[in-house]
């Protein structure tokens, strides 16, 4: 059995983040209703890529929940839901500070008909402070709180990530705030508002950028791919090729230096701890450099696998995902949209006594579950549901 069998969440949620922390929910076991505007649905719909009129992004992150819809400018809307929340655990939304108390559905409402729910807020900038009514995306995000300044080589410009990270890791922080107030309830009887700003948990996060302006007074260049606390931590030019290289402590630097027939490297000052390989980068990192372009990078991972140095070849996400390893791992899972197409989407990350868990169906069209949840948690018949939707309400 999934550990959150049993959960109930109402996903109110749009673009990423929120959609993301939903998934992650669902995938171990959590009812997650997504609830939708009637009609086109979240903005995220439209978003590419998409194969035959499927939006996949959308698909992914919103795998395995059942879908409602409740339009919640109206009064009757407002009202629907909060019956529902009166029914359910979980409340996650992902609105600007301001909007769900607009709709008479913000946490102190819905505390009063449901003490015990956990209601997660997931904002660019939190529910308090001088900055919180202002909307935040992942890529503002990034700019604002140094991530961008920190990456990229120092010779280009501040760089984003390749993905939206920090929608991810809000997404994250999310689930685990929500498990903890899902844990509290049960023992204590009393829910919590799980407030979670994306500015937050990039800081909580950034580790070098963070700790040197706060402590040393310096703000971090950027270093490109090198890791700057930890050398030879970087991409290394080969014979046809480029590799990554990763020695995280003085065991993995003495397998290097073996590998390399440079065991001399270890009796050296300069290069005898990784605090001195850090000073001392640009020297170790010519004579690494020297090496690796005398041979081709499957040789390298060869001789380098063999004895026990972190390393890797630059690939794609898809040459990763065609390899054994994934496969084995269940890291790609299939779905079956309404459609009738067939959709990859991530496959649960975390494994369970050795179990790989199976994601339970594909994203759910607008409101196709209306008629079942509405039935089940309120005791509402056809006719109601009707008339509702004549109404415009669902």
């Amino acid at each position: 059995m999934k550990p959150l069998k049993g959960v109930k969440v109402i996903d109110f949620t749009s673009s990423i983040s929120g959609p993301y922390c939903g998934a992650l929910l669902a995938d171990y076991g959590a009812e997650v209703y997504k609830l939708e505007r009637p009609g086109r649905g979240e903005d995220s719909r439209l978003f590419p890529p998409q194969k035959d009129g499927v939006p996949l992004g959308f698909v992914s992150i919103n795998r395995a929940k059942k879908g409602l819809s409740i339009d919640l400018n109206k009064p009757e809307g407002q009202e629907l839901f909060r019956k529902l929340a009166a029914k359910v655990d979980v409340i996650l939304e992902n609105y600007t500070p301001g909007t769900m108390k607009r709709w008479n559905i913000d946490y102190e409402t819905i505390k009063a008909v449901n003490p015990k729910i956990v209601y997660c807020s997931i904002s660019g900038f939190g529910q308090f402070g001088p900055l919180s009514p202002l909307p935040g995306y992942d890529a503002v995000i990034q700019a604002m709180s140094g991530m961008m300044m920190s990456t990229g080589f120092p010779d280009g410009a501040p760089t984003r990530t390749g993905n939206a990270a920090v929608d991810y890791l809000s997404g994250t922080f999310g689930a685990l705030g929500i498990v903890m107030g899902v844990l509290q309830a049960r023992t204590t009887g009393k829910g919590m508002h799980v407030d979670v700003a994306m500015l937050d948990c990039v800081l909580n996060t950034q580790d070098v950028p963070f700790l040197s302006p706060m402590n040393l007074g310096k703000e971090v260049q950027r270093f490109g791919n090198r890791l700057a606390y930890v050398t030879p931590f970087d991409t290394f030019k080969t014979k046809d090729g480029w590799l990554m290289i990763a020695t995280a402590n003085n065991n993995n630097f003495g397998a290097l230096a073996k590998v390399m027939g440079r065991e001399d490297l270890m009796e050296d000052p300069k290069f005898a701890d990784n605090y001195q390989r850090c000073v001392h980068e640009a020297d170790l990192r010519e004579i690494i450099v020297g090496w690796t372009v005398q041979h081709g990078t499957m040789e390298l991972l060869g001789m380098l696998m063999k004895n026990g140095v972190p390393c890797s070849p630059i690939q794609n996400a898809g040459d990763m995902l065609k390899n054994p390893h994934a496969q084995a791992r269940g890291l790609v899972a299939e779905v079956t949209h309404s459609s009738g197409l067939q959709v990859k989407v991530p496959g649960v990350a975390i494994k369970i006594d050795g179990q790989i868990l199976p994601v339970e169906g594909s994203s759910p069209d607008v409101g196709q579950h209306n008629a079942e949840v509405f039935g089940e948690l309120l005791g509402m018949g056809e006719a109601e549901l009707a008339a509702l939707k004549d109404k415009g309400i669902v």
